[in-house]
């Protein structure tokens, strides 16, 4: 049987080892590569969870245990309370869950390469980024992006293969759609090519 100190500790020595790794991911994996598996998420979830399970402190905890956890996990509640206060604050916070929550939505993937779906996080501008990613180990490097609006999970075409030329800086791809349209004058399978650029986003 799990006692309520030991949840504690458990909980704790999670929050210490999810902290430790998320400052390696930030500090050692560049901004537009992934940790594969969805692994960075995974870690900065059980960071964010196990500080709510630390708000159940134990009787047993030393008295200046108790005062510096209640400090620290204040810190985080008064800094997200804040935000919601001050000019463009909510918005922030908006944005922040919309870029953990949709920007790694994966469209495309072959033995050495996976494409994802990227929106620019703005209320007023909706554009739709593909990027690249090659597979290597536990990461996913990033190659480049091509513009294609209308190759998403939820609009006309889905990917059903691709070739990636990184020495061109080219994308291929075998298209099949998904919707049926009286102005679009492609074949139902189509092949395009897009280049591959380098995001500025």
């Amino acid at each position: 049987m799990v006692t309520k100190n030991r949840f504690f500790n458990i909980a704790l020595c999670v929050h210490v080892l999810c902290g430790i790794l998320g400052v390696m991911i930030i500090c050692l994996v560049p901004e537009k590569d992934h940790v594969r598996w969805g692994l960075g998420y995974l870690v900065g979830y059980l960071f964010f969870f196990s500080l709510v399970l630390l708000s159940f402190l134990p009787k047993s905890l030393p008295r200046r245990m108790k005062i510096a956890l209640r400090i620290y996990r204040a810190v985080y509640w008064v800094g997200a309370l804040v935000l919601m206060f001050i000019p463009k604050g909510l918005f922030f916070l908006f944005v922040l869950l919309y870029e953990c929550g949709s920007n790694s939505t994966k469209i495309a993937e072959d033995g050495q390469y996976i494409i994802r779906l990227y929106v620019t996080a703005s209320l007023f501008d909706d554009y739709n980024e593909k990027r690249i990613y090659r597979k290597q180990g536990i990461l996913e490097k990033y190659i480049g992006s091509f513009d294609a609006g209308d190759i998403s999970p939820h609009d006309r075409y889905h990917i059903e293969s691709f070739r990636i030329d990184e020495e061109r800086k080219t994308f291929t791809g075998k298209c099949r759609p998904l919707v049926e349209m009286e102005d679009w004058h492609y074949p139902h399978d189509s092949i395009v090519l897009f280049p591959i650029v380098q995001s500025i986003h």
